[in-house]
């Protein structure tokens, strides 16, 4: 099963950037990521000014406080056809040494409205959301669906991208999270990490 290789973790406090981490989106999107919306077309849309607000392809983005102001982000999946949140860039990166010591996709979010369709999380390489390469693409929907109330880390390995197609050395979209069906989630923070935060 698919969803047995994403670990859920307790909440803890974040540190400071360390040379062990790549840190996606911690209060913003950190460069040279975006947050884009994908709707049912493909094609993904920066959404809002630096990512903090928006509305694209029916996708509703909204910042709020946890630790400090506005350093979180609420996504609304409207249940109106296949849509996406994504952390993306058009320069490709590599992982490739993240996947070597054993790394994971790592992030903190807690759900809100659970998902009513499956949901896909995966990590793409350029075109692979309109279907023109080979990516990773996991089923989460039970581990999102058993998930407990408040925050929580999401621990997903690299070597399970990279078996089901990622070509890790050029990453575009390390976080594309999908549903067809209504879906409200939180997200604090995204990073590549060497391993997974303490429980």
């Amino acid at each position: 099963e698919e969803d047995a290789a994403i670990t859920a973790l307790s909440e803890t406090a974040i540190g400071q950037p360390k040379s062990t981490e790549w840190l996606l989106f911690a209060g913003s999107v950190h460069e040279p990521w975006r947050i884009l919306a994908v709707g049912p077309d493909g094609k993904p849309a920066p959404v809002g000014p630096a990512g903090a607000h928006g509305i694209d392809h029916n996708l509703s983005v909204s910042a709020f406080d946890y630790r400090v102001q506005e350093d979180a982000r609420r996504i609304a999946w409207p249940g109106t056809g296949h849509h996406a949140l994504q952390i993306g860039s058009e320069t490709p990166a590599d992982l490739s040494k993240w996947l070597v010591r054993g790394g994971v996709l790592e992030i903190e979010l807690r759900l809100i409205k659970r998902p009513t369709e499956s949901v896909q999380v995966a990590m793409l390489n350029a075109g692979a959301n309109q279907g023109a390469h080979a990516s990773g693409v996991l089923d989460a929907t039970d581990t999102l669906m058993a998930l407990e109330e408040g925050w929580q880390r999401l621990a997903i390995p690299l070597a399970c991208f990279d078996e089901w197609g990622t070509d890790i050395e050029r990453v575009t979209a390390p976080l594309h999270i999908a549903t067809a069906g209504h879906m409200t989630l939180d997200i604090a923070d995204v990073a590549v990490r060497e391993k997974a935060s303490p429980d």
